[in-house]
């Protein structure tokens, strides 16, 4: 009886250290989308950056439409600024989301491995 009920603790522990597994993997997946939607929005910022300099340089030459398409251009770049900024926090939050999984995966598998020994 106690070789069967070993058995079935060592089957539920690997099992849980699959689902550690997976989780650790999602963990890492959702901090790679972070990195990669922080570097999204840091290549805008400097863009816009840039663009505001050089309308700065030649605001004193530009002709009217010129300036037109200059704003219209810097409002668009300005929402896109915050639609990043937005899908940051958001890609951020998932990513806390994993790492709280993978922290109860962890302990549960730690628990299980100790209840054996």
């Amino acid at each position: 009886m106690a070789e069967s009920r070993a058995k079935r603790m060592q089957l539920v522990l690997s099992l849980t250290e699959r689902q550690e597994k997976d989780a650790a993997t999602r963990v890492e997946e959702c901090k790679t989308l972070l990195i990669q939607e922080q570097e999204q929005l840091q290549q805008l910022q400097d863009y816009s950056g840039q663009y505001m300099e050089a309308y700065a340089d030649k605001s004193g030459t530009l002709q009217v439409q010129e300036r037109i398409n200059y704003s219209s251009f810097i409002q668009r770049l300005t929402v896109a600024i915050d639609e990043q900024r937005f899908k940051v926090e958001r890609t951020a939050k998932v990513h806390e989301q994993a790492l709280a999984r993978w922290q109860d995966v962890y302990l549960r598998r730690k628990s299980i491995s100790q209840l054996i020994e």
